[in-house]
């Protein structure tokens, strides 16, 4: 089998990583890798991954057998669509499936449609309207979230109706998001613990991954800005079988009906953003790929042959079964400096060639001839699977010490509420 892999960040290096591991895959091509070491059976392939013409003439040349994307850039731009119209299996949503993630307000709207428990929302397209609404509700706190992909950035949790005014002013009158932003959702602050749930949808079903959980913030202590993602563990051990099957069976079993009656045939993974509230798991936003860095815990815990997993679910059959290994499994992401806002590149990486029982995936990374330096906001991410959580992070906070490049900064909390929750 011959697999090609689009998309450039640890989430990738993650899938790639797995890919080459299957029995069944005897290349995986990655378009395009960052400086991450790769196997000897990956092979680099020029091509940008969010062009469906240039995707759909590389896979003509090439016969893949399976092609799937790392992040939503593709998939939001049709690649799925154009290799999936020469008759290559595709693991990921064609372009109107993929508006779940591509518009808050479509994915909203389709949450109220096949009764999916969300947020109560409005949405605007007009400083004005947004002005007279939130002046007419109470003081807050409010989300703002910019309708269009925004890298993980699109939304602000103000705390006040002033700071959610000004939110609202960055995108809509100023362009702070660009065409992301000229569109806004406006959506009820809820209180409760937030989720990652993963499941592979195929053939009218859904196969379930361990959850996951995220931690947005910059800072310790859920502080600073929001950014992609500063790191994840998983399983929760919050998220026990009642809850997940509370979760399968007022929020995955109304998707998956909802999909059914709008005639989408979807193939691939649904990320949903999950709110766990008093009155219940509310859903925060579809993802229509891995999250990152989700993805790499994930990668971790999930067995089988990967690539005979995604190929399954490429084709339209119902989700494989999948073992699922013990312990628990963390990530670690190490951010350049100015990191989420402007992020500094070219500082040179040291430590990279340590051996140990962590494995290192490639972000924001490019190799000079100086050797490997920065190339983003999120460098490298540092996971670990071990019998138990507190074990994992200890390995994973010790290789941390051995790596460095000026500027780095990380989270020393990655998993504090799952700490709390065991010493209580």
């Amino acid at each position: 089998m011959k697999t090609l892999l689009l998309g450039t960040g640890a989430r990738e290096h993650a899938l790639a990583t797995r890919l080459s591991q299957s029995p069944l895959c005897r290349t995986v091509y990655w378009a395009r890798p960052n400086a991450a070491p790769l196997p000897p059976n990956v092979q680099p392939a020029e091509i940008t991954p969010d062009s469906p013409e240039e995707v759909r003439r590389w896979c003509q040349n090439n016969s893949p057998d399976l092609v799937m994307a790392g992040g939503e850039a593709p998939l939001c731009a049709g690649v799925g669509d154009a290799v999936r119209e020469i008759g290559i299996p595709f693991f990921g949503p064609n372009s109107s499936e993929a508006r779940l993630e591509g518009s808050k307000i479509f994915a909203k709207n389709k949450m109220t449609a096949w009764g999916v428990p969300t947020a109560a929302y409005t949405t605007v397209d007009d400083f004005d309207q947004a002005r007279q609404f939130l002046e007419s509700r109470p003081e807050g706190p409010w989300v703002i979230k910019a309708d269009g992909l925004a890298a993980g950035k699109g939304v602000i949790i103000a705390p006040d109706k002033k700071t959610a005014l000004q939110a609202a002013a960055d995108m809509l009158l100023h362009g702070a998001l660009g065409r992301a932003g000229t569109s806004i959702v406006i959506e009820e602050f809820l209180q409760g613990e937030e989720f990652s749930v993963h499941c592979l949808i195929s053939g009218g079903c859904a196969e379930i991954l361990p959850i996951t959980q995220d931690h947005k913030r910059v800072g310790d202590g859920d502080t600073g800005p929001n950014t992609g993602g500063m790191g994840a563990y998983g399983p929760v051990p919050q998220a026990g079988p009642e809850t997940i099957a509370d979760i399968s069976k007022k929020i995955i079993a109304p998707i998956l009906a909802g999909l059914a009656r709008d005639g989408m045939d979807y193939r691939g993974v649904l990320y949903i953003g999950i709110m766990q509230t008093s009155q219940g798991p509310r859903v925060l936003e579809f993802n229509c790929r891995f999250g990152d860095p989700e993805c790499q815990v994930l990668m971790q815990l999930i067995g089988g042959d990967l690539a005979q997993t995604l190929h399954c679910v490429a084709t339209g059959k119902p989700p494989q079964k999948i073992p699922i290994h013990p312990g628990f499994a963390a990530c670690v992401v190490l951010a350049s400096a100015g990191y989420p806002s402007t992020p500094r590149t070219g500082d040179l990486i040291t430590g990279l060639d340590i051996t140990d029982d962590c494995q290192i995936y490639h972000a924001g990374t490019r190799r000079t001839t100086e050797g490997v330096v920065t190339a983003g906001g999120r460098v490298l991410s540092v996971v670990s699977r071990q019998p138990t959580l507190e074990l994992a992070l200890q390995k994973i906070y010790s290789r941390i010490n051995t790596i460095y490049f000026k500027g780095m900064h990380f989270r020393r909390d990655i998993a504090h509420r799952a700490l709390k929750k065991n010493a209580v």
